[in-house]
């Protein structure tokens, strides 16, 4: 299944976006041991002029027992921010949980790079080399844990 877009518009409020192009695609594994989400969009916001694009974003999940796993890659890039390249280091073990329970992601940008760690407890890590040099010497905590 593939949907096709250009030029959506979606308003709510004080929300006014728009799809100008792009597509995200579904596919089944064969064998029914997976399914694959995959796309390439940009999107603006109308409000505040700013344009985000997902290019090349690629989610495969594989179904298993008693825990999927799942990957993903692509690239996001944000006008202020610049791009991040998203990888798998250690695929995500997703299972009737709210959060991952292991798993590894990497975002590279352009100087630096964040590892997020998921462990079994449904807690996370996030730690950054924030000079590129290979040493993630920086920890932030949970991200994801309740202020």
């Amino acid at each position: 299944l593939t949907l096709r877009f250009f030029n959506m518009n979606m308003v709510q409020g004080a929300i006014d976006l728009t799809l100008t192009e792009g597509h995200l695609s579904f596919a089944a594994i064969a064998g029914n041991t997976g399914e694959t989400m995959s796309g390439n969009y940009v999107l603006r916001d109308n409000v505040a002029l700013d344009t985000f694009w997902i290019n090349n974003y690629v989610l495969t999940l594989t179904y298993g027992t008693p825990s999927d796993t799942g990957t993903l890659t692509g690239r996001y890039y944000d006008p202020d921010f610049g791009f991040i390249d998203i990888s798998t280091l250690e695929p995500l073990i997703i299972s009737d949980t709210v959060a991952p329970t292991g798993g590894v992601l990497l975002f590279t940008g352009l100087a630096s790079k964040a590892r997020l760690t998921f462990n079994p407890d449904q807690t996370s890590s996030l730690v950054v080399d924030t000079n590129n040099d290979g040493v993630f010497e920086t920890f932030l905590g949970d991200p994801f844990a309740a202020n």
